[in-house]
């Protein structure tokens, strides 16, 4: 299982976005993602999703971020993956 830091600024919902794996919204646009997937598998389901054109980042984890603002519980869904 890889951690990854999803950006999707332009995403209608990200509630609603189809992910295989543990996926935890650290706000409206970042997701914090837990999955045995590829970064490019994972890219790519997440991009067939979104509407044309829309932006769309997907960095692999190797530590928990540092972040400010996010949503509750977002400090502790990140360690928990470290």
């Amino acid at each position: 299982m890889t951690a990854y830091l999803a950006y999707l600024p332009d995403a209608p919902d990200i509630e609603a976005l189809e992910i295989d794996g543990a996926v935890f919204a650290m706000d409206s646009r970042v997701l914090l993602i837990e999955t045995g997937l590829t970064r490019s598998r994972l890219y790519h389901a997440l991009k067939r999703q979104l509407p044309g054109g829309a932006a769309l980042l997907v960095a692999p984890l190797a530590d928990a971020p540092k972040f400010k603002g996010m949503a509750d519980g977002a400090l502790k869904a990140a360690r928990s993956l470290f």
